[in-house]
């Protein structure tokens, strides 16, 4: 089902995250503990950093992504890198790639980094 999801990071930029937590502290009169709580960002894992680094240099499918990190790709451009890289057999295709990273090594460990950032609202899960 994730396979062919595209990973969307999610995130605000640190100056209005910023501006945010300083709106509620001094302007509304909020407690800055329970402010700073509500800002707190969890802890990545080393796979979850991988998939959120990934994810922002273009988009990616989870399977596309599971191939990054069992081929230690570290940066892709655009779109034809992908197809440069990624897909480099010739009866490979988006039909059949999700079923070809499937017995990756890494491909549970991705799978539920994908899963574990989008329960913590940090990423979306698309279709282009």
């Amino acid at each position: 089902m994730l396979a062919c999801r595209f990973i969307v990071p999610i995130g605000a930029a640190w100056p209005l995250r910023v501006l945010s937590f300083l709106k509620l502290t001094f302007l509304e009169g909020i407690s800055w503990k329970i402010t700073r709580r509500l800002f707190h960002v969890d802890a990545r894992s080393s796979c979850e950093k991988k998939v959120i680094r990934l994810a922002r240099q273009t988009p990616l499918s989870c399977a596309e992504i599971i191939k990054s990190i069992e081929m230690d790709i570290r940066r892709l451009k655009d779109g034809y890198d992908v197809l440069d890289k990624l897909y480099d057999d010739n009866d490979l295709n988006c039909d059949n790639f999700a079923q070809a990273v499937r017995e990756y090594r890494c491909s549970r460990e991705v799978i539920t980094a994908v899963a574990n950032l989008y329960l913590r609202q940090q990423i979306m899960l698309d279709t282009y």
